[in-house]
C-alpha cells in the first residue's frame, strides 16, 4: 500500500465519508443487524481521532486480531446456521473491513484497497437495493467516491474545496451520461439477469420483494425490499368509486401443508360453485348477465404481466388491448391469466355487480376443497389454532350460521393478533409463533390463519393473493395500484352469497395515500418519478424519442400562436445570460477580496490592486506559492473591473477555475 501519494487530512475526511455511506448501503439491504451498524457508524466518525494510534504496531495488531476474531466468529455462524445467514455475515465481514481499513491506514500509505472495497460494497449491495433510498444515497456516494480519489491523487497541493467542486461536475456528468445511456439502450429490470436465485445458492429466500405472488411461503426472509412502482391505473367511467371493490385478486391457493399455500389441479370445472365464464365476442367474457351499475377501465403498467387483476365481483370483463383478445382466459376459480404478447402493456374493462350471487344448486362434494384440513399434524394445525377454534366456539355458545362463524373468527384476529410490515425484525416465522402470540406478522399470516381457522370450523374457503386497491385520485375517478399494495386474504363459501371476501388484517394507516404532509407527498413524488425511470422500456422508449423528434416542429408552431410570450421569453433568456456574464465579473472581484482576507493584506485607499502586489512581493511576507495565487487573483480582478487582458506571467500557476484564487 506505500507510494508516493501520502493521506491528507482531506483525503482521510473523504475516507470516512465514504466509509459512512459504505455502511448506509449496508443497513438498505437489511443484512446487518442494527446493533452492529451502530458501533460500526460510531467507530468510523471516531477514527480521525485515532491518528496517533495508527503509528501503534500494537494498535494494528489489535485491530489485525479483532479482524480475524470476527471472520471466525462468521465463519462458525454460517456454518452452524447454514447458507441463510450467509448474506448477512457476509455484510456484517465487509463493513467491518472497511473500518478496519479506516483506522489501520497510516498518513504514509496509499487507500488503494479501501477504494476498492467501497466499489465491491456498492455493487454488491446495489443487487439487492433498486428503491429510491438507494439511487439517492449512490448519487452522494459518486460525489465523494470521485472527489476523495482525486485528492488522494493529488497529495494536498491543491485546495480540498475545488476538488470538490469539480469532484462533484465529474460526478453528475458520469450520472447524467449513463442517464442518457439508459434512455436511448433501455434495461428491463424485471427480468432475470446474472444475479437471481440459482447464484444465490438455489431456494434462498434472504432477498424478496414485496408483489402479487402466485403461491405463499411464509418461512421468513432476512429482508424485504418495498417498491412503490405502479402496477396497474384505473379509471372510473360508471358509478361511484365506493362501489368499486378493493381487493383484486389475481390468484386462488386452495391447499396448505404448514408451511405454504398453493393450489393444486381442479380436476375439470366445478359449475355449482364456481362462477361459469361464457365467451361472448373476442376478447370479452361474461359470468352474469345482470345489470352492472360500475364500469372500471385498467390499464397495466408492466408488458409482461401474466395475470388480469379484478374484484371478485366482476361479471363482465372486456380486454381492450387488441392484441391480447385471445391471450386472456378465465381460469376455474374465476380469475383469469393471460399469455404476454408483443410489446403492448395489457389493457381491459371490468363491469362489477352489486349484491350477492346466490348458487341454488350446490354439490357438497365440491366443498371438500375447501374445507380439508389436517388437524391431526401439528405442523399444518398448531395446538394454538386448536384452543382459538375452542374460545371461538365458547363465545357463539352452540350452532352458528357460517356467515357469523367467519365474521366472529375474522374480528378474534383482527383485534388481538398485530401486524407488522414484510421484512422487519421481529415478525413471526412460522403460523405456531404467530397464532401463540410471540410474534405480530403481515398479511399473508392473517389470510392464512383465518382459513385454518375456518376450516377447523366447517366454513369452506380459500386464500386469494392480489392487491388491496384504495389509491383514489381527489376527484374519486381514477386510480393507482402499486407493488408496495401486495395483499393476502380469505374467500369464503356460503350457499346464499356465494363467494365473497373477508380480510382479517388490521388496517394500516399507511394505506391511504390520499392525503399527507408536503413531505410525504413529495416522497411520493420522487418514488413515482422513480418507478417511471425503473419500468422505463422498449414502448416508452419509443414515446420518448417520438416525443424528442416532434419537439422542433411545436416549438416553431408555438411561437407562431403566441408571438408575444415567444418575444417575452426570449428577452428573459437574453437578460438571464447576460446577468450571469456580469456575475462572473463580479465574483473574480469578491474571490480577489476574500483572497485578501485570507492572506491578512490591507488595501491602502489609494492602492490599485497591481500596486498592491509591488508592495506585498518587495516585503516577502507571504510564501512564494500564495504570492503567485495573488498574482494571478489580481489579474482576474483586473480583467473583470478594468477590462485589462490577462497575461499570467510563464511561471505562475494557471487556474482551473476563477474561484480558484480564492484559496490564497
Amino acid at each position: 500500500m506505500k507510494g508516493n501519494h501520502c493521506t491528507t487530512p482531506a483525503t482521510r475526511n473523504g475516507l470516512v465519508a465514504l466509509v459512512a455511506l459504505n455502511l448506509v448501503f449496508v443497513h438498505l439491504t437489511g443484512a446487518v443487524d442494527r446493533a452492529w451498524l451502530a458501533l460500526l457508524f460510531v467507530a468510523t466518525l471516531g477514527a480521525p481521532w485515532t491518528g496517533r494510534m495508527r503509528a501503534s504496531r500494537i494498535w494494528c495488531a489489535a485491530w489485525n486480531l479483532g479482524v480475524i476474531a470476527t471472520f471466525a466468529a462468521l465463519v462458525r455462524d454460517a456454518v452452524a446456521s447454514g447458507p441463510r445467514m450467509l448474506l448477512e455475515d457476509g455484510m456484517t465481514l465487509a463493513a467491518f473491513c472497511q473500518v478496519h481499513l479506516l483506522y489501520v491506514l497510516r498518513d504514509d500509505q496509499r487507500s488503494d484497497l479501501l477504494f476498492f472495497n467501497s466499489f465491491l460494497i456498492t455493487v454488491v449491495t446495489s443487487f439487492f437495493c433498486q428503491d429510491l433510498a438507494f439511487s439517492l444515497v449512490f448519487a452522494v456516494w459518486a460525489v465523494a467516491f470521485v472527489t476523495t480519489l482525486a485528492l488522494a491523487h493529488d497529495g494536498g497541493s491543491r485546495p480540498a474545496w475545488s476538488m470538490l467542486r469539480e469532484g462533484t461536475a465529474r460526478a453528475f456528468t458520469i450520472l447524467a451520461a449513463t442517464g442518457l445511456v439508459f434512455a436511448f439502450w433501455p434495461r428491463d429490470f424485471r427480468r432475470p439477469g446474472l444475479v437471481d436465485d440459482t447464484f444465490l445458492l438455489g431456494n434462498l429466500d434472504e432477498v424478496a420483494q414485496v408483489g402479487f405472488a402466485e403461491k405463499i411461503d411464509l418461512r421468513r426472509s432476512s429482508h424485504v425490499t418495498v417498491s412503490e412502482r405502479v402496477v396497474l391505473r384505473a379509471k372510473l367511467t360508471a358509478g361511484r368509486a365506493d362501489d368499486v371493490p378493493s381487493h383484486w385478486r389475481g390468484t386462488t391457493l386452495d391447499a396448505w401443508d404448514g408451511r405454504t399455500w398453493m393450489t393444486l389441479p381442479s380436476g375439470g370445472r366445478t359449475p355449482h360453485v364456481e362462477r361459469e365464464w361464457r365467451r361472448t365476442a373476442a376478447g370479452r367474457w361474461v359470468a352474469d348477465d345482470a345489470p352492472a351499475d360500475t364500469v372500471v377501465r385498467v390499464q397495466a403498467e408492466d408488458t409482461g404481466l401474466r395475470r388480469v387483476f379484478a374484484p371478485l365481483e366482476t361479471i363482465r370483463l372486456t380486454v381492450t388491448s387488441p392484441n391480447d383478445a385471445d391471450s386472456v382466459v378465465p381460469r376455474p376459480d374465476g380469475s383469469f391469466v393471460r399469455l404476454p404478447i408483443g410489446e403492448q402493456s395489457p389493457a381491459w374493462e371490468l363491469a362489477i355487480r352489486s349484491g350477492p350471487a346466490p348458487h341454488d344448486d350446490v354439490d357438497e362434494r365440491m366443498l371438500k376443497r375447501w374445507l380439508h384440513i389436517d388437524r391431526d399434524d401439528p405442523r399444518v394445525v398448531p395446538p394454538a389454532a386448536l384452543a382459538l377454534v375452542d374460545e371461538i366456539g365458547r363465545t357463539l355458545r352452540g350452532a352458528a350460521e357460517p356467515d357469523r362463524i367467519a365474521q366472529r373468527t375474522r374480528d378474534l384476529l383482527a383485534s388481538r393478533f398485530h401486524y407488522l410490515a414484510p421484512g422487519n425484525q421481529g415478525a413471526a416465522g412460522s403460523l405456531d409463533e404467530f397464532l401463540s402470540g410471540r410474534a405480530p406478522a403481515h398479511c399473508e399470516f392473517f389470510a392464512t390463519a383465518l382459513a385454518v381457522l375456518l376450516r377447523l370450523q366447517g366454513v369452506p374457503c380459500r386464500v386469494a393473493t392480489g392487491y388491496l386497491a384504495n389509491e383514489w385520485s381527489d376527484d374519486r375517478r381514477s386510480m393507482v395500484v402499486r407493488e408496495s399494495d401486495a395483499h393476502a386474504w380469505v374467500e369464503v363459501f356460503d350457499a346464499s352469497r356465494g363467494w365473497y371476501s373477508l380480510d382479517a388484517t388490521p388496517p394500516r394507516d399507511d394505506r391511504d395515500r390520499g392525503a399527507g404532509t408536503w413531505i410525504e407527498e413529495l416522497t411520493t413524488a420522487l418514488e413515482d418519478a422513480w418507478t417511471a425511470v425503473t419500468t422505463f422500456d422498449a414502448q416508452r422508449r419509443r414515446a420518448l424519442l417520438d416525443a424528442l423528434l416532434a419537439s422542433p416542429g411545436k416549438i416553431v408552431a408555438g411561437s407562431l400562436r403566441h408571438p408575444l410570450a415567444t418575444i417575452a421569453i426570449f428577452i428573459a433568456v437574453t437578460g438571464l445570460a447576460v446577468l450571469r456574464r456580469r456575475r462572473l465579473g463580479h465574483r473574480a472581484i469578491r474571490d480577489y477580496e476574500r483572497c485578501l482576507v485570507r492572506l491578512r493584506i490591507a488595501r491602502r485607499p489609494d492602492e490599485t490592486p497591481r500596486e498592491l502586489l509591488a508592495r506585498v512581493s518587495r516585503e516577502g511576507r507571504i510564501a512564494a506559492q500564495r504570492l503567485e495565487r495573488l498574482t494571478v487573483a489580481t489579474q482576474h480582478h483586473e480583467a473583470a473591473r478594468f477590462a485589462i487582458s490577462i497575461a499570467t506571467r510563464p511561471d505562475a500557476p494557471a487556474l482551473r477555475s476563477v474561484t480558484e484564487a480564492t484559496r490564497c
